[in-house]
This record gives C-alpha cells, structure tokens and sequence, in this order.
C-alpha cells in the first residue's frame, strides 16, 4: 500500500521561534514530503540553511487563516499537517498520527494528539484531559463542560493532520482572526456531520501560550459574535462556551463587570449545563478575589508612602531601635 505524502504548513509572522519549529519538522522519524512556511510579514524570516523549504507570501497583516489556507492550495502532497510559528512537534508526531489514519472514510477524517503546554507563568500541563468519546460530535467535545475542574475537549492547530481534499474543500475562514482552529473544526463537523475525529493519546505537540497570543487579545464581544454565529442552534453547547470561552475573553478586560454581563448572555440565550455554570461562578469568585487582592495592596502602598512623608514632601526614614 502506497505512503501518503504530507505536507507542513507553517504560517508565520516572522517570529524568533520559527526556526525552532522547522527544526522539529526536519526531525521527525517520519519525514515529510513538502515544508511550506507561508509569511505574514514582508520582513526577512530565520530559515535554516540547506534545506529544501518553500517560502509564500501574504499580507503583510493579512491573518493566520489566509497564510494557512494558502499552504494548503500551494501543497502537491496527500495530507496536510499544520504548525503554528511557536509552537514545536514532538520527534514522533508524524510516525504515530500516520499509523492512525483510518481506511474507508475517504477524505472525512482529521488524526490530533494531546499537547504539552508551556504556560507564561512557566507551568506545564497536558491538554485535553480526556480523548473524544466515541458518540460525540466534534463541537460537543471542544465546547460542552462535563466537570467543574475540566471536563472539555482541546483541539489545537499544530496537532492537526488530514486530507489536502478536505482543506481544499472546507477552507479556513480568511476574515476570522481569533477562535480560528476551532471554528474550521466547527465547520468541517457542520459540513460533514460523519467526519471522524481521531486522537493520539499522548502529547505530540509544545504548545508555547505567550503572554501576547492572541487569545489574550480576544474581546468577549468578538467571542459572543462567534457564538451567536455558529452555535446559537445548540443552546447546551453554546452556552457552555459562553461561560468557558467567552468568559476568558471578557477577563481580558479585567472588568469584572464585563465578565458578569458576559456569563447572563449564556443563560439568556443558550442552556448551559451544571459544570459549565459552577465552573462560570468559582472563576468569576476567583477573579474578584484577585481584584479585591490588588486593590487593598495598591491602598496599603498608598497609606505607607503618605505616612512616611512630611508635610513639606520631604521622605522621613523610619526610626531605627537603639542600641543599649
């Protein structure tokens, strides 16, 4: 039986880090047959040197689902696998994913893994916790809470890998600019209600979540326009994401008040389950603890600094216990 081919696509906007990413790319046990970096930026990008990859352009600006939609039209191979510009695979990614690839689904088939992700505040955690069950639908399992602590399904970009055809025909959104690998799975689901979701149990994939990325960047109201968009006709999973989702992009803000106007859209207009909604209420308790937190250190720091002042401005230092 013949190999499938595959193809790298790596969207970039010239960080430091895409050589890392190519470099565990060209180390994979299963070798790929095309690297395709596709630029969002006209500045000069950090290659290695010697090697056989293909550089496209876009933008500048143009966004991450136009530079991955073009790899994907520009690849000659069977299969597409994807890789964010920070993040980096794991040495067997490919060679375990491959060895899933399921017969007689044709095109309607997309093979993930679990991911190590690199939090900014320098944890590590391996995402999702638990694999798709075996009746859910793809939108069930990435946007439905099943417990409080976790309970939901993640699916990154950088861990996926299926059909060209598939891509070719269910594109990337060229206008979205956030929620973008979620809602191409959304889409893939509502388009091919049978397309099989296949999981490699362990992690393939760093993910590096940067304090920049862009989904500290989202604002509830672009993440409830999502919803609204394409959940609305499930009030159970569109509900769940509001109070997930939608609720981490209002703590953006860091206006508790968006947070709360954020969590009623969820009960107006969707029918969030039990998990989801006591999960909404311990990270909005949460988030005004920390709030509360900093506001009575800021007051502390303010009394202390006027204390230590003398009516003229002048700094007083603190009297200092003599020695007898």
């Amino acid at each position: 039986m013949r190999q499938p081919t595959i193809a790298t696509v790596i969207p970039t906007i010239g960080r430091l880090e895409l050589r890392r990413a190519i470099e565990s790319v060209l180390a994979q046990s299963r070798k790929v047959d095309e690297i395709i970096v596709v630029a969002d930026t006209d500045e000069e990008l950090d290659l290695p040197v010697g090697k056989d990859i293909v550089t496209l352009r876009v933008g500048p600006g143009a966004g991450g689902n136009v530079a991955r939609q073009r790899g994907i039209e520009f690849a000659t191979s069977d299969l597409v696998a994807l890789l964010d510009d920070d993040d980096e695979w794991e040495v067997h990614r490919l060679e375990r994913q491959v060895d899933l690839i399921p017969e007689g689904l044709g095109q309607d088939w997309i093979v993930s893994s679990f991911l190590e992700a690199r939090l900014d505040n320098g944890k590590t955690e391996t995402w999702p916790d638990r694999a798709i069950g075996p009746t859910e639908t793809i939108p069930e399992y990435i946007f439905r809470k099943h417990s409080v602590r976790a309970g939901m399904g993640y699916i990154q970009a950088s861990t996926l890998l299926f059909p060209r055809l598939l891509g070719l025909a269910i594109p990337f959104d060229p206008a979205l600019r956030f929620h973008q690998d979620i809602s191409w799975l959304n889409d893939v689901s509502t388009a091919r209600p049978g397309v099989r979701l296949i999981q490699v149990p362990e992690p393939l994939v760093r993910h590096f979540i940067q304090a920049g990325s862009v989904s500290k960047k989202i604002s509830a109201e672009q993440s409830l326009g999502w919803a609204f968009e394409h959940l609305s006709s499930d009030g159970r999973t569109f509900g769940d994401f509001v109070l997930t989702h939608s609720l981490h992009a209002a703590a953006n803000s860091g206006n508790i008040l968006r947070i709360i106007q954020t969590a009623m859209q969820a009960g107006i207009h969707g029918k969030p389950g039990r998990p989801a909604v006591l999960y909404a209420c311990a990270f909005t308790l949460q988030f005004s603890l920390r709030q509360l937190a900093i506001a009575v250190r800021l007051l502390f720091k303010t009394i202390l600094r006027k204390r230590c002042a003398s009516p003229a401005g002048i700094i007083v230092a603190p009297l200092r216990p003599r020695k007898i």
